[in-house]
Protein backbone atom coordinates (compact mmCIF):
# COMPACT_ATOMS: atom_id res chain seq x y z
CA UNK A 1 0.00 0.00 0.00
CA UNK A 2 1.40 3.68 -0.88
CA UNK A 3 1.66 5.77 1.92
CA UNK A 4 0.47 9.29 1.35
CA UNK A 5 2.90 12.00 0.09
CA UNK A 6 3.00 13.74 3.18
CA UNK A 7 3.91 10.91 5.49
CA UNK A 8 6.62 9.57 2.85
CA UNK A 9 7.92 13.32 2.58
CA UNK A 10 8.55 13.71 6.65
CA UNK A 11 10.48 10.47 6.66
CA UNK A 12 13.48 12.02 5.46
CA UNK A 13 16.05 14.63 6.44
CA UNK A 14 15.31 18.24 6.87
CA UNK A 15 18.24 18.39 4.09
CA UNK A 16 16.50 16.17 1.45
CA UNK A 17 13.18 17.45 2.29
CA UNK A 18 14.43 20.75 1.10
CA UNK A 19 17.12 19.86 -1.41
CA UNK A 20 19.95 21.65 0.93
CA UNK A 21 23.33 20.52 1.64
CA UNK A 22 23.63 19.69 5.43
CA UNK A 23 26.20 18.57 7.84
CA UNK A 24 25.67 16.11 11.13
CA UNK A 25 26.25 18.42 14.43
CA UNK A 26 26.55 17.38 17.87
CA UNK A 27 23.48 18.87 20.09
CA UNK A 28 22.22 18.36 23.52
CA UNK A 29 18.94 18.47 24.45
CA UNK A 30 16.84 20.42 27.12
CA UNK A 31 17.67 17.28 29.75
CA UNK A 32 21.37 17.02 28.86
CA UNK A 33 21.44 14.43 26.54
CA UNK A 34 23.49 14.49 23.57
CA UNK A 35 22.32 13.40 20.26
CA UNK A 36 23.49 13.53 16.46
CA UNK A 37 21.26 16.12 14.36
CA UNK A 38 21.40 16.84 10.76
CA UNK A 39 21.61 20.73 10.68
CA UNK A 40 20.94 23.19 7.64
CA UNK A 41 23.09 25.93 7.96
CA UNK A 42 21.22 28.93 5.90
CA UNK A 43 17.79 28.44 4.53
CA UNK A 44 15.76 31.19 3.43
CA UNK A 45 11.36 30.90 3.70
CA UNK A 46 9.01 33.27 3.37
CA UNK A 47 6.23 34.42 6.69
CA UNK A 48 2.92 33.08 6.15
CA UNK A 49 1.24 32.95 9.13
CA UNK A 50 1.42 34.24 12.69
CA UNK A 51 3.91 34.32 14.67
CA UNK A 52 2.70 32.69 18.18
CA UNK A 53 4.43 32.76 21.48
CA UNK A 54 5.67 29.47 23.75
CA UNK A 55 6.41 28.64 27.23
CA UNK A 56 7.99 25.76 27.47
CA UNK A 57 7.97 23.40 31.01
CA UNK A 58 10.80 24.77 32.03
CA UNK A 59 10.26 28.84 31.89
CA UNK A 60 12.13 29.31 28.73
CA UNK A 61 10.25 31.31 26.13
CA UNK A 62 10.36 30.17 22.00
CA UNK A 63 8.47 31.95 19.03
CA UNK A 64 7.05 29.86 16.45
CA UNK A 65 6.63 31.30 13.41
CA UNK A 66 4.68 30.14 10.02
CA UNK A 67 6.68 29.64 7.29
CA UNK A 68 6.83 28.57 3.04
CA UNK A 69 9.81 27.59 1.39
CA UNK A 70 8.84 28.07 -2.13
CA UNK A 71 11.30 25.75 -3.96
CA UNK A 72 10.02 23.43 -1.46
CA UNK A 73 6.58 24.32 -1.63
CA UNK A 74 6.68 23.18 1.56
CA UNK A 75 4.70 25.36 4.43
CA UNK A 76 5.25 24.35 8.15
CA UNK A 77 6.39 25.83 11.60
CA UNK A 78 9.39 26.72 13.07
CA UNK A 79 10.10 27.15 16.50
CA UNK A 80 13.05 29.94 17.09
CA UNK A 81 14.56 31.14 20.80
CA UNK A 82 14.42 34.98 19.04
CA UNK A 83 11.60 37.47 17.90
CA UNK A 84 11.35 39.20 14.80
CA UNK A 85 8.64 41.40 13.82
CA UNK A 86 7.99 41.02 10.27
CA UNK A 87 4.58 40.62 8.06
CA UNK A 88 3.30 38.35 5.54
CA UNK A 89 5.12 37.69 2.31
CA UNK A 90 8.51 39.46 3.96
CA UNK A 91 11.52 37.22 3.42
CA UNK A 92 13.38 35.72 6.42
CA UNK A 93 16.37 33.46 6.98
CA UNK A 94 16.68 30.38 9.29
CA UNK A 95 19.97 29.48 10.84
CA UNK A 96 20.64 26.21 12.04
CA UNK A 97 17.61 24.57 10.93
CA UNK A 98 17.08 21.14 12.53
CA UNK A 99 13.72 19.05 12.15
CA UNK A 100 12.29 15.17 12.73
CA UNK A 101 9.02 13.27 14.03
CA UNK A 102 7.70 13.32 17.21
CA UNK A 103 5.06 11.00 17.90
CA UNK A 104 2.05 12.31 14.88
CA UNK A 105 3.78 15.41 14.09
CA UNK A 106 6.56 17.02 12.32
CA UNK A 107 8.96 19.81 14.03
CA UNK A 108 11.39 22.06 13.22
CA UNK A 109 13.71 24.28 15.25
CA UNK A 110 16.20 26.93 14.21
CA UNK A 111 19.13 28.31 16.17
CA UNK A 112 17.50 32.09 15.04
CA UNK A 113 15.55 33.43 12.59
CA UNK A 114 16.55 36.54 10.79
CA UNK A 115 14.94 39.39 8.51
CA UNK A 116 16.37 39.15 5.48
CA UNK A 117 16.98 42.98 3.91
CA UNK A 118 16.31 43.97 0.70
CA UNK A 119 17.87 47.08 -0.84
Amino acid sequence: MNKPDLLVRIEKTPAELFNLPDKIVTKQSAKGKDYEAHVIEKMKVVISGEMTEITSQDGKVFYAYEVYDPKSKFNFKVKAPNKIDSEFGVSVGLVGLVGGIAGNFVWFKADKIVEIKTA
